[in-house]
């Protein structure tokens, strides 16, 4: 097997083998780097790479009544959607630990992800 840089005469091959096993959209922008494994042969195992997402991070101080925090949160949100969208953005992640942020979250806006987040490192 061999490592290399993805080229863009690779990409119609990466999306066949995308659409035959898995169910969500290609990202195919933001990436720093991207590779393909192949056998001796030339044929692709496995392509992928690092790329780069917009992360929110919020600090709540929880004794602001809930009707403030929600108001505030909606202009945080509406604030952070901008800068990801001129920036070259459609989405943002949080990565949430409290059960009641995860659900206020889910109410104005957000949607749960594919699969589940890890972090390696």
């Amino acid at each position: 097997m061999r490592i290399r840089p993805i080229n863009p005469s690779d990409m119609n091959e990466i999306r066949k083998i995308h659409s035959k096993y898995y169910n969500y959209d290609l990202p195919e922008d933001h990436y720093l780097c991207s590779f393909i494994v192949e056998d001796e042969n030339g044929k692709m195992i496995t392509a992928g790479g690092i790329r780069t997402i917009a992360e929110i991070i919020a600090v709540t101080d929880k004794e602001i009544s809930p009707r403030i925090r929600r108001e505030a949160l909606m202009m945080l949100l509406r604030a952070s959607n901008l800068v990801c969208n001129n920036n070259g953005y459609n989405q943002f992640h949080a990565f949430v630990t409290d059960e009641k942020w995860y659900n206020q979250l889910l109410r104005h806006g957000f949607n749960i992800t594919n699969g589940k987040a890890l972090i390696y490192g």
